[in-house]
């Protein structure tokens, strides 16, 4: 794709290619075969899925697996490393965002207790606005740092508001100062996947993106 003047995509994605079917006995829920895997490689304990960096842990939220997130966090698995799965969730995010985008009240504290946290791009994600507005309050200049954590795309708060369909949020983020217009295509393609509505379209217009790009969402 040629980016024109829009912001281009990192050259180089992180996690380990061909571990992904290893991670899903995770989600899956075979405690045996985690214990197993982590018996034969106890590297793979916070080891990441290529491109999407899913980690044991990430995917035992994701399944609702409490056993094996139990287990993953007495073996000191990390509780703060962000994935997903790209046809559900177009960013990348810790477990503790995932227990409560998913709604995992019995995994959601054992996930607190290891040092979980919710940073300024999950609560963007997750319509979590007051604690959203005073991380913003309290450190401004994070209202358009690109997240560290992202391998492959360059995604600000903006982009975590947008996929998680926060309309309001947005709005909110746009009248601080967030740039939309290098961003178009991306901000675009993350609103159609996930099906939100001529609402947000018309809002990222309105904000500045590029029309001209944008059409062929809308």
């Amino acid at each position: 794709m040629d980016w024109q003047d829009e912001v281009k995509p990192r050259s180089e994605h992180s996690g380990i290619g061909g571990i992904d079917e290893i991670l899903k006995d995770a989600r899956r829920g075979d405690l045996a075969a985690v214990e197993e895997h982590l018996r034969r490689r106890p590297d793979l304990l916070d080891a990441k899925s290529g491109g999407h960096n899913r980690s044991f842990l990430w995917e035992a939220v994701r399944g609702n697996r409490l056993d094996v997130v139990r287990f993953l966090l007495e073996r000191g698995a990390d509780p703060n490393i962000p994935g997903r799965i790209r046809a559900e969730i177009a960013v990348l995010l810790p477990s503790l965002a995932i227990a409560r985008r998913y709604e995992r009240p019995e995994i959601e504290p054992l996930l607190i207790a290891a040092g979980a946290r919710i940073d300024l791009y999950s609560a963007c994600y997750l319509g979590e606005t007051e604690a959203a507005l005073a991380m913003l309050d309290a450190r401004p200049a994070l209202l358009n740092e690109e997240a560290a954590h992202e391998s492959v795309w360059r995604v600000t708060p903006l982009h975590y508001a947008v996929a998680g369909n926060r309309i309001e949020l947005t709005r909110q983020l746009v009248e601080r100062g967030a740039v939309v217009r290098p961003y178009t295509r991306l901000l675009f393609d993350i609103a159609s996947r996930l099906k939100q509505g001529d609402g947000m379209f018309h809002l990222l217009l309105e904000s500045g993106a590029d029309e001209s790009l944008a059409e062929e969402w809308y």
